[in-house]
């Protein structure tokens, strides 16, 4: 299977085992920054965080760059949202939030919606283990939300 047209690195080969190298080697550091680009429509992107500056703030970057953008502030808001609707790419949540984590967010998501790429926002937190979910380390800037983006579509079309 060819590596997506929107997944680019300076070692770029078109098989499976590339595409696992190449996250592999951006996960751990070995290379620096993986370019997107989006040659399809914008991405349809679920943002739940309960500190609303936070979810604004982020909302805000994500339409900057051309995404469609729900928001929830809480967990449960966010499964009664994909419950109504689940037309969404990308879950993007906080894990530590009021009533249910982040990462117990991601596993019922996963369960539930498993065409859902997940990235969970965090200060301070280590997975433990094997998650669904991508990190993104807060503080972030809009290019390293851009590369995770990029980043949790290329793992979900890999183990999809």
């Amino acid at each position: 299977m060819p590596l997506p047209s929107w997944l680019q690195t300076d070692s770029a080969k078109t098989n499976n085992q590339t595409l696992f190298s190449a996250l592999l080697q951006y996960l751990t550091g070995t290379i620096t920054s993986i370019a997107c680009s989006w040659p399809m429509q914008p991405l349809r992107v679920l943002v739940v965080d309960d500190d609303p500056l936070v979810l604004m703030g982020t909302v805000d970057m994500l339409m900057d760059m051309g995404h469609s953008v729900r928001k929830a502030l809480s967990a449960s808001d966010a499964l009664e949202k994909l419950q109504e609707d689940s037309d969404v790419d990308v879950l993007l949540t906080d894990q530590t939030m009021t009533g249910m984590t982040g990462l117990e967010l991601a596993q019922l998501v996963n369960a539930g919606f498993p065409t859902i790429a997940i990235i969970i926002a965090t200060g301070h937190f280590t997975l433990p283990g094997f998650t669904p979910a991508l990190i993104l380390n807060k503080p972030f800037t809009q290019k390293q939300l851009d590369e995770i983006l990029c980043l949790s579509l290329a793992r979900k079309n890999s183990i999809s």
